[in-house]
């Protein structure tokens, strides 16, 4: 059960950082000329699809594994505490700022899409917050139980953190890629379309 919900994240992150990527390259262009608020908020929201791209693609990997037998269940819940702990912060602290720049807008230009868009992201800001204050500790918790196995090693915990953090530190690269590569196609579309 622990793996379909991983797969629902998965593909849930996976749409929403597409989304985000062609915000950001449809506003880039325009960001960057104008520069102050409207660049940063385009930069955080940026930098906070590249830590959700880590997030689907750290798990699809260790989803991988496992399924195809390389990784136990306990590793699993490995990779996804060391990919909250990686991504929790940085999403709250820049979720935040992009949630201010969408309410500040809908205030400034009420529309329903607008009142949605505030609305979902305030949601999300606050279900990341409060989540947070249970997550962080779940995740802290199944890590320190490294040394407790039942798989006859004491070296197995040791083991599977660090394959945890390999994957983790390969899906960032990844994700920040991913980031870059779709924004910079839907910056260039946009300039073309301009034309």
């Amino acid at each position: 059960m622990f793996a379909i919900t991983l797969v629902l994240l998965v593909v849930f992150n996976l749409a929403i950082c597409w989304c985000n990527c062609l915000v950001c390259g449809v506003c880039w262009a325009d960001s960057k000329a104008i520069g102050g608020w409207g660049r940063f908020v385009i930069w955080c929201t940026a930098i906070m699809t590249a830590f959700g791209f880590t997030m689907a693609y750290s798990l699809a990997v260790a989803l991988f594994f496992y399924w195809a037998g390389a990784l136990p269940e306990r590793g699993l819940h490995y990779v996804h505490a060391i990919q909250y702990l990686f991504v929790i912060f940085p999403i709250i602290g820049l979720g935040l700022v992009v949630t201010i720049e969408s309410w500040r807008q809908f205030i400034a230009k009420p529309t329903i899409s607008g009142m949605m868009i505030s609305d979902w992201n305030a949601n999300t800001q606050i279900s990341n917050a409060a989540g947070a204050f249970t997550g962080i500790p779940d995740a802290i918790r199944q890590l320190s139980g490294s040394g407790k196995s039942t798989d006859n090693s004491d070296d197995v915990g040791s083991y599977l953190f660090r394959i945890g953090v390999g994957i983790v530190v390969v899906a960032f690269g990844a994700g920040v890629l991913t980031t870059r590569v779709l924004i910079m196609k839907y910056a260039n579309i946009r300039r073309i379309a301009a034309f």
